[in-house]
């Protein structure tokens, strides 16, 4: 792995889009390859305290609310 992000030395919008699919794709129960450089990096997203409270949220908050 060159660098820790998608464009560098910095957390990206890059990172944040891509690591919002992956988050679906990596909570999947599918068998995976192995890919050691996509899962460090997507380690370095998971240790970010706004990508946890904010993308890493349960699926069942993807359900649409009937109460406003």
């Amino acid at each position: 792995m060159r660098h820790p992000y998608v464009a560098g030395e910095e957390l990206s919008y890059a990172d944040i889009v891509a690591g919002v699919s992956l988050y679906r794709w990596f909570t999947m129960d599918i068998s995976r390859p192995a890919m050691p450089n996509v899962e460090a990096w997507y380690l370095l997203l998971q240790q970010r305290r706004a990508f946890h409270d904010v993308v890493m949220v349960d699926y069942a908050e993807l359900v649409g609310r009937l109460a406003f």
